[in-house]
């Protein structure tokens, strides 16, 4: 799912602007298997159903949603995405950004799996593992955007929370690779609120 996101960004104009008006770079679209979800009810099912792989397999890694008449279409479309991967560098789930103006939600992520759990998976930590372990300390920030600007600025000792409230599965896994911890979240009283939160957990 995340090659075919991959390529499907090459027919999507539209998101790649948005990657380039946020300032990633290709390398950093490529190394972190950023993607697009195309418009359709049923585009990755059918890839999918080429490869001869059953629809309901989708719908239990959450990537398709089944109806109760049978039938399925796909859960993430027209919106950019950013695979989620966990610490052995294998992609366990998406989160997809609407690509439409008051589209709801504005983020879109895979539901619960055997695979995904929201609560224990810190964006960004499989590739800033080694970086936080010689810094001794991690820098913890919101959203993916904010991670991966700092990332491809080379700010690499950094994770962020995917817009999620900071968990004890995330202080557990943080406290494996350091034990300084500094939250950047947000400046307005949403993020602040957040930070506070995240210092009584941690």
């Amino acid at each position: 799912a995340a090659r075919f996101f991959y390529q499907s960004l090459r027919q999507a104009p539209q998101a790649i602007d948005y990657f380039k008006s946020r300032g990633l770079a290709p390398e950093t679209v490529r190394d972190f298997r950023l993607g697009y979800s195309p418009a359709g009810y049923s585009s990755l099912i059918m890839h999918f159903q080429n490869q001869g792989i059953d629809t309901s397999k989708l719908a239990d890694c959450g990537l398709a949603i089944k109806k109760e008449d049978g039938k399925a279409y796909d859960r993430f479309r027209n919106r950019v995405m950013f695979s989620l991967f966990d610490l052995s560098g294998k992609v366990i789930g998406f989160a997809g950004r609407a690509m439409e103006a008051g589209a709801t939600p504005k983020y879109l992520n895979s539901p619960e799996t055997l695979l995904y759990k929201k609560k224990s998976v810190l964006y960004g930590l499989y590739q800033a593992r080694q970086y936080i372990k010689e810094s001794g300390f991690v820098v913890v920030v919101e959203g993916y955007m904010d991670y991966l600007t700092m990332y491809q600025a080379g700010i690499r000792n950094m994770v962020a929370s995917s817009g999620t409230a900071l968990t004890e599965e995330h202080a557990h896994l943080l406290i494996r690779f350091c034990s300084r911890i500094v939250l950047l979240f947000d400046g307005d009283s949403a993020g602040q609120t957040a930070a506070i939160r995240a210092i009584y957990v941690l």
